[in-house]
């Protein structure tokens, strides 16, 4: 498919012209989705889809390109030992939408259960491992790439970020993302296609499905949750490092509570072995902890609002005493969500 780029969004219902701002700008291998973002390590463009050929699975391939001219195609993400091998709800990446976020790739996973207990729909099926034209509803999941797109964190990707409809003739029995999600304010809008049949309906199943536009909203950046009941859960960060003046929250404590202390990493002498125990949060009988002095858990000021940029306070301590220095956060999570943060 060639691809062309426009400085300007070209006037093509008055403009009979309009084909002249065109610039040429390469080729893409795929009709499918645009280019999804530019990764800067590998100085390529990069696109998520399904990988050709899929059989005796579909899975996920990173097409990159550094001129627009050669391509380059590897399969990256395929279903694993959680996922149901169960020939009637059988497990699949149908395919990806990509985008650069918060230093990070944020994959919106179209994943599709399918039963493979129906009879084979398409002579193109007849001498290939696996099944193309499959029964069965699709969901949205999200998965997080912290290399360009190579490697995939299925850690949040167990269960559906946007559910399918519950009955077959749902309208959004099929849920299909093709563009990224557009700001508005504090809110998050996803523009996507829902469809009101399973997967192959009128191959033998039925009508065929009825594909229509679907707007999902969110609060900004709220794709997943560290999520805590009554009982006070605590998550210890890797080491980060202090780059900026205050700490932001994106939280919904409206419920609850949530507290944060900040620690530094220190050798701790117990019974003459040393030990590098980031848990040591807690003062033990020696009054030993890895919390700094101001920044307890106990000194900051309890947070109770739903907010996407919530700045932590304590009582009598701010972040500039910590700037440059690596630290890990506790954040203590009681009745609420934390869904990420930043220092800003």
């Amino acid at each position: 498919m060639e691809m062309f780029f426009a400085r300007e969004l070209p006037d093509w219902q008055n403009d009979p012209k309009w084909k002249d701002k065109l610039t040429r700008a390469g080729t893409k291998p795929s009709y499918k989705l645009g280019l999804n973002f530019w990764d800067q390590a590998t100085r390529e463009w990069v696109f998520m889809r399904q990988s050709p050929n899929h059989p005796p699975t579909r899975c996920i391939a990173r097409w990159s390109t550094k001129d627009l001219k050669n391509w380059e195609v590897r399969s990256v993400l395929y279903p694993d030992a959680h996922d149901s091998s169960d020939p009637r709800s059988f497990d699949e990446a149908y395919g990806m939408h990509a985008m650069v976020t918060e230093g990070l790739v944020l994959g919106f996973i179209e994943w599709f259960k399918g039963d493979q207990t129906r009879p084979d729909l398409a002579v193109l099926e007849r001498e290939l491992i696996g099944r193309v034209h499959m029964k069965g509803p699709m969901e949205t999941r999200i998965a997080v790439s912290r290399d360009g797109g190579f490697t995939w964190d299925r850690t949040v990707s167990r269960e559906a970020w946007i559910p399918h409809g519950s009955q077959p003739n749902s309208y959004d029995r099929l849920v299909v993302m093709y563009a990224s999600p557009v700001r508005n304010g504090d809110e998050d809008w996803i523009y996507a296609t829902v469809i009101d049949g399973d997967h192959a309906s009128g191959m033998g199943y039925g009508r065929p499905g009825r594909s229509r536009g679907a707007l999902y909203t969110q609060k900004h950046n709220r794709y997943v949750s560290l999520q805590a009941g009554n009982t006070a859960q605590v998550l210890i960060t890797k080491p980060i490092r202090v780059t900026g003046r205050t700490l932001q929250l994106n939280v919904d404590g409206s419920r609850g509570e949530v507290k944060v202390g900040i620690g530094i990493d220190k050798p701790i002498t117990i019974f003459d072995t040393v030990g590098h125990l980031p848990s040591y949060m807690v003062r033990d009988r020696q009054n030993r902890t890895h919390l700094e002095p101001g920044f307890q858990v106990g000194q900051c000021r309890a947070i109770h609002a739903n907010s996407i940029e919530h700045t932590v306070e304590w009582k009598d301590s701010d972040l500039q005493a910590l700037q440059g220095k690596t630290v890990r956060l506790y954040i203590m999570v009681r009745d609420a969500n934390v869904f990420g943060f930043r220092f800003k």
